[in-house]
């Protein structure tokens, strides 16, 4: 297991950002009076699986009126994996040999990309 400390900061950021959407538009719900109970309820659904952090809310839904939290024990715990990635080989490589070989394939995926974008300029010759 590897720990990016860039992708870390990315990860928080973005969790952060996810919550934050999915809380506003939870209280827009919460206060929105037009539609009833189950209405309601599917909204919520949606809302939750579209950013995909409903993880950390808890909520309930009772006499038409919602009511939720964030779960800041979940955060936390999610937290501790921020920029981790893991990386498995079926060779008898140690643990620095995978980690260079799989950042060297950086390389190897510019020079592809590099290819695809000098080819991507070169027009068909015809003789």
């Amino acid at each position: 297991m590897c720990k990016n400390p860039d992708k870390e900061i990315e990860n928080k950021e973005t969790r952060d950002i996810l919550v934050a959407k999915t809380k506003e538009a939870l209280e827009k719900v919460a206060t929105n009076n037009k539609k009833n109970e189950q209405q309601k309820c599917a909204q919520i659904g949606k809302i939750l699986a579209k950013h995909k952090v409903g993880k950390f809310f808890e909520w309930s839904f009772q006499n038409n009126k919602l009511s939720f939290q964030i779960d800041d024990d979940k955060i936390t715990a999610e937290e501790d994996f921020d920029g981790c990635y893991v990386i498995r080989t079926d060779s008898a490589l140690n643990k620095e040999d995978a980690v260079t070989g799989y950042k060297n394939l950086t390389h190897v995926e510019r020079a592809f990309r590099n290819i695809k974008t000098m080819s991507l300029e070169i027009h068909p010759i015809y003789h």
